[in-house]
């Protein structure tokens, strides 16, 4: 429109990382739509409810405005997308208009799986495979008696671990690097985090070798 100023005014900050723990919103990750939602986001920080339709319908992909609130909502709910301001315009001769601004809540999202009770059946899927990983690994170390429980516990050490470490490079990324790990999809991220923190381990050279070794008997 001719004329017209158009004016954000932002309330709401950005975090650098999200730890994701609820089930439930580590579903909406496999909802394209919401996915697409938040990849507009990422590229475009601030955008409006007609923002996200422009960008759907330059994708070949038009979607309603029922449709957009929708997503949004959903979003909102698992803590991934807030509301972040006014976006206000301003022409001769007619009253402003104001539309809302939405924003990721953090520049990063990756989960952080909750301790839980495990269940007979699962537990015995865990053991079996356990003894599976010492069977190979005893080919390598010359070994063949395995105690698959010990085993379990070391893999189960190892992978907070590897965990802790990626996490913490997270927590003190600074703008540049952050910015670059936005850029990853959702596996990526994860592929990220279990890479970085076995790197972490091996650069780090903590002496695994005979921790390992002390799962055969």
């Amino acid at each position: 429109m001719e004329n017209t100023q158009i004016q954000d005014a932002v309330t709401r900050k950005q975090i650098l990382f999200l730890e994701i723990t609820d089930k439930h919103v580590l579903k909406l990750f496999q909802d394209a739509n919401l996915m697409r939602i938040l990849t507009f986001l990422r590229s475009s920080p601030l955008m409006t409810v007609k923002d996200l339709e422009q960008a759907f319908l330059e994708e070949g992909n038009e979607k309603s405005t029922k449709s957009i609130y929708r997503y949004l909502k959903k979003l909102e709910e698992g803590n991934l997308v807030i509301p972040a301001g006014k976006r206000v315009r301003a022409s001769p001769n007619e009253k402003l208009k104001t539309e809302t601004l939405y924003m990721r809540t953090a520049k990063i999202f990756f989960p952080k799986m909750e301790e839980k009770e495990i269940d007979p059946e699962t537990k015995a899927h865990q053991t079996a495979f356990n003894e599976v990983l010492g069977k190979l690994l005893g080919l390598h170390l010359n070994k063949e008696k395995i105690n698959a429980e010990n085993l379990g516990l070391l893999t189960k050490k190892l992978k907070k671990q590897m965990f802790a470490n990626s996490t913490s490079l997270f927590q003190s990324a600074d703008e540049e690097t952050a910015n670059l790990i936005s850029t990853l999809d959702w596996k990526s991220v994860n592929s990220l985090i279990e890479i970085l923190g076995l790197l972490i381990l091996l650069v780090d050279d903590l002496d695994l070798k005979e921790e390992i070794i002390s799962c055969f008997e």
